[in-house]
């Protein structure tokens, strides 16, 4: 999608999850614009753009180094770690795996560099759910991680290198001089870009038919030490909401979205179906029929099904189904 436009183009995805489209478009030479409301999101995404030279690669390495000589002693002395939700946190990895964890998270944060810290901690972050008892992210289902003594460092070892590896062949690829602009708001409060700026917006907001993205990252940020109060209180959508106010929240976000929007502009909407009141409501459908109303028109789209694994959803949905659709919107 991104290479329809010239290079130096503005491509923004204003609930940039992991930064996926943000690194694509680097790699087309545009200018990346990006925001979310979780601090995780831009913690992942600035790692994942992030522009180092083989000396800044050197001094992570080494940070990773320090860390882990950190981790040994302070194992063979029996130092004890505080830490806050310490006993939440307990309940989600068996004990010689926590303790493990507790002494790396430990010794990043007492990093003297940010740089360092802010990518081991990534790293770091990326481990998390790896050696808990959760089967996956968006799951409760558990069961026990069989990794040996010691997997935690040599995952840090390995995550860190491929880090490393892919963000010196990124450097090799990209300037140094465009790094990508990453905001970390409510998108209904945010000032961010300028008017008409934005020649294309590649998203998937927050609306029913995506999971719920404040416990899927839980786990992570308590670990992390990060406040949850924010995402809880300022997402612009509420799984209880009404139709009415559905419409609502999809008319502000995207009125808002059509000013940034150059006059030539694209969005590209990527919205699931989702149940209100056990009755199945397409994610396309809806999008059509209040997209002219705000200065948009649909001109064109593809979707395709998605499994549901809940047996009373699969009836809610009916025979037609759960589908996700990328939709295409022209200012």
């Amino acid at each position: 999608m991104l290479n329809q436009f010239p290079e130096g183009s503005t491509v923004f995805d204003p609930f940039m999850g992991g930064g996926t489209v943000l690194l694509e478009g680097l790699l087309w030479n545009h200018k990346v614009l990006g925001n979310d409301l979780n601090p995780i999101a831009k913690m992942v995404t600035r790692e994942r753009c992030r522009w180092i030279s083989e000396k800044n690669a050197s001094c992570v390495w080494s940070a990773l180094e320090d860390v882990r000589e950190r981790v040994n002693i302070r194992s063979l002395e029996k130092k004890s770690v505080h830490r806050r939700n310490l006993s939440w946190l307990s309940h989600f990895h068996p004990p010689y795996l926590f303790v493990e964890l507790l002494h790396w998270i430990d010794g990043i944060e007492n990093l003297y560099s940010a740089n360092e810290r802010e990518t081991l901690g990534a790293v770091f972050s990326s481990l998390i759910v790896k050696f808990s008892k959760k089967i996956f992210e968006t799951s409760d289902n558990t069961k026990q991680p069989s990794f040996p003594k010691g997997a935690v460092g040599k995952w840090m070892e390995y995550k860190t290198q491929e880090l490393l590896k892919n963000q010196l062949k990124l450097a090799t690829k990209i300037p140094n001089t465009a790094p990508a602009i990453i905001w970390n708001e409510n998108i209904l409060e945010l000032e961010g870009p300028e008017e008409n700026l934005v020649n294309c917006t590649i998203t998937s907001p927050p609306f029913p038919g995506t999971y719920d993205y404040l416990k899927l990252h839980e786990l992570r940020m308590k670990w992390l030490d990060l406040s949850s109060n924010i995402m809880s209180s300022s997402e612009i959508t509420n799984r209880n909401y009404s139709p009415g106010q559905w419409k609502q929240v999809f008319r502000e976000f995207m009125l808002k979205l059509r000013r940034w929007t150059a006059e030539d502009g694209l969005c590209y909407l990527v919205l699931g179906d989702w149940v209100e009141r056990n009755k199945r409501i397409s994610g396309l459908e809806f999008t059509q029929k209040y997209a002219d109303s705000i200065g948009w028109k649909v001109t064109g789209g593809a979707s395709v099904q998605r499994e549901i694994h809940d047996s009373e959803l699969r009836k809610s949905f009916g025979k037609n189904g759960k589908w996700e659709h990328l939709i295409l919107l022209r200012k």
